[in-house]
């Protein structure tokens, strides 16, 4: 299936190695609902297919690194040009940061919404642009599984794809 991208789009993956597996045996014991498929996300950056997600710098990426992986990809019913952009301003201070791993211990203890720096983890970059689109009130604290349960039963996000990406 090919899925049609565009700017601003949200994602999802399940990364199948061993710090995808600590974060999702962490996330389900978390987890609202006993479940958590999803262990990363970022955003969509162009139509082209680059992202922007923090792995080991909050840089630009591809989608078609994820082949072979869970994805899913959700696009917020108010997405413009002009939103993306107007987002991207905002946004754009992360990009080149280093990835703080620290940040995962304070997720572990559940304090990463109390404590916090200047940088954030992949679900909290994604969820920063959520509190940009006003979706969300917070930022700080949220992980893959929250992102993707709220996506699931968003009426704010239509679910462009979701399965293995190809």
């Amino acid at each position: 299936m090919k899925v049609a991208l565009e700017a601003g789009m949200e994602f999802a993956s399940r990364n199948p190695q061993g710090l995808g597996m600590m974060i999702n045996l962490f996330q389900k014991f978390q987890s609202i609902d006993n479940d958590s498929i999803f262990t990363h996300t970022g955003l969509i950056y162009d139509a082209n297919g680059v992202t922007f997600e923090a792995r080991n710098k909050l840089d630009h990426y591809h989608i078609d690194d994820y082949k072979g992986q869970h994805v899913m990809i959700v696009r917020p019913k108010m997405l413009t040009p002009e939103v993306w952009t107007n987002a991207w301003e905002d946004l754009k201070q992360y990009d080149g940061k280093t990835y703080p791993y620290f940040r995962l211990v304070l997720h572990l203890l559940r304090m990463a919404k109390y404590v916090h720096w200047e940088t954030p983890v992949c679900s909290e970059l994604t969820a920063k642009y959520e509190v940009i689109l006003l979706l969300r009130k917070m930022w700080w604290g949220i992980n893959p599984d929250n992102l993707a349960d709220f996506w699931n039963y968003s009426k704010f996000h239509d679910i462009i794809f979701d399965g293995e990406w190809s």
